[in-house]
């Protein structure tokens, strides 16, 4: 019997690799190809439909195409179409009542579904008590700038936007919202306080805030719902946010940054660096001290870290340059390079490639490697003592090596020009490939 096909089938079957290969690119790059994938699922209630039209028809039988779908096919199709609909239909009913209705109250980041605009803009002048050495600003929904003042006086704009809200509602609700500045030991703590008899209305409102702080103290910024902006501190930078991009400039001191879901930019950082990113690529330009970088879901990228480096990764690329002290790298899955690295090197990887290119061999350097390949490139003048092992793969080197065949894979035991700092190597599946400079 001659097996007929599903347009149906075929049609889900496309639409789920490209949701899964949208979904790897949207973590990788930071874009929206899941969002521009998932419009396209309209079309697979239309390949079902045709599926049960031509699986009536007299030459279905004969020529065994297309068949009727089979039944797991039919509740998929029907659910994807169900949440589709549910997740375009219910913010346009719910953005028309909400003109309707006093007090209601959406989830917390719903008012960035709709068009803000500007309908208040504060000045407000906050004097540093003696003895102040922390600067902590908490903002909930919208933009938080930070920028370098000057005294001991902390200027902050705030610019009030709102797109859901009746404008009777609005202007009672607007009295009672204010920024607010308080001493609490040597912490100056500036937050912007809503009504609690209005709670629920805080997440229509969006605060755009732009403060200048004086140099020489700690600044700690906290967002929820928007991006952070820090053009320059002269001090230390603890910076958290849940839900939006992070741009750091200029940082005297250290810095430490927290985020969830988006992409973390730093240019100069003159001090120690630690940054933790859920899901979003982490890009560092200059780290005057050490770095500690974990990242689940999402690329490194960092172009000068003077001190040490420690970068930990579940799932995303990474690429490290320019490291004066020690490097130790974990990934399971994707690729790292590393270039002109001056200190020791540890690496550890599940799945991937990873690529080294050295200007000297002056420490060990100990790279594991379960899936994948290791191209390591050093001078062709560099001396080294050469430990390697390919259990599942080959060995390829420019350099006069001693090869010792095993039953499975290859192993070598070389003192290259002289011998030197150990170099150790080990591939469960992939080859070796060792690269003379010039």
């Amino acid at each position: 019997m001659q097996r007929g096909f599903s347009l149906s089938g075929i049609g889900l079957g496309l639409f789920l690799i490209g949701l899964g290969i949208a979904y790897m690119m949207d973590v990788s790059s930071g874009t929206h190809f899941l969002t521009a994938v998932f419009r396209f699922y309209p079309a697979l209630p239309i390949l079902l439909g045709l599926d049960f039209i031509l699986a009536g028809t007299p030459q279905n039988r004969i020529t065994g195409a297309p068949m009727r779908p089979e039944g797991w096919i039919t509740t998929v199709i029907i659910l994807i179409t169900f949440g589709g609909l549910t997740a375009t239909l219910v913010p346009r009913v719910l953005d028309h009542e909400l003109k309707q209705i006093e007090g209601y109250a959406f989830p917390s980041d719903f008012h960035m579904r709709f068009p803000q605009k500007t309908i208040e803009t504060r000045d407000d002048k906050f004097i540093l008590p003696s003895g102040i050495t922390t600067v902590r600003v908490e903002n909930g929904f919208g933009e938080l700038r930070v920028t370098m003042g000057t005294h001991s006086i902390v200027t902050a704009t705030t610019e009030l936007k709102s797109g859901s809200m009746r404008r009777r509602d609005l202007d009672s609700y607007l009295q009672q919202i204010q920024l607010l500045g308080e001493a609490q030991g040597s912490v100056y703590s500036i937050k912007l306080a809503h009504p609690d008899t209005k709670a629920h209305l805080s997440s229509l409102i969006t605060a755009d805030i732009d403060l200048e702080i004086p140099g020489g103290i700690t600044v700690e910024l906290s967002n929820s719902f928007g991006g952070i902006k820090v053009t320059e501190v002269h001090g230390n930078l603890n910076v958290k946010n849940s839900g939006g991009r992070i741009e750091i400039g200029k940082v005297t001191g250290d810095a430490t940054v927290h985020n969830q879901f988006a992409q973390v930019s730093i240019g100069e950082i003159s001090g120690n660096l630690s940054v933790t990113v859920s899901s979003g690529q982490i890009k560092i330009n200059h780290v005057g001290k050490n770095l500690i970088s974990r990242n689940d879901f999402g690329n490194l990228k960092a172009g000068e870290v003077l001190g040490d480096v420690t970068a930990v990764g579940k799932s995303g690329n990474m690429e490290i340059a320019n490291v004066g002290g020690k490097v130790k790298v974990e990934n399971n899955f994707g690729q790292v390079q590393l270039k002109n690295c001056r200190g020791p090197v540890t690496a550890d990887i599940s799945t991937g490639d990873l690529t080294i290119a050295m200007n000297q061999v002056k420490s060990p350097l100990d790279l594991n490697i379960t899936f994948g390949s290791i191209n390591l490139s050093l001078p062709k003048n560099a001396g080294f003592s050469l430990n390697a092992d390919a259990s599942f793969g080959s060995i390829n080197s420019e350099f006069d090596i001693n090869r010792y065949k095993k039953t499975s894979g290859e192993s070598v035991r070389s003192d290259i020009n002289g011998g030197g700092p150990l170099v150790k190597i080990t591939v469960q599946n992939g080859s070796i490939r060792l690269k003379k400079n010039s």
